[in-house]
């Protein structure tokens, strides 16, 4: 994952999985606490059904400086 988080400004994922695609969109989003926890760092092993998203949350503690992401990759084992 190329990022940066310039002067207090931090990115946070979560991830969601499931079996099918229909399912997907009733599961829950997740960090490596469980349900509505947040990923703050890169490097942790995901355990994924066969559909996966993630989604990207951009925060700044002043609104002047935003982290930037120019990719993301996951490596599923």
């Amino acid at each position: 994952m190329a990022r940066e988080e310039p002067h207090g400004a931090k990115l946070r994922f979560q991830l969601r999985s499931a079996a099918t695609r229909e399912e997907l969109s009733r599961s829950p989003w997740t960090g490596p606490g469980g349900a509505g926890s947040y990923h703050d760092s890169s490097g942790a092993e995901i355990h994924a059904g066969r559909w996966l998203q993630y989604r990207a949350l951009f925060t700044s503690p002043d609104a002047g400086e935003w982290p930037a992401l120019d990719e993301v990759v996951l490596d599923l084992k």
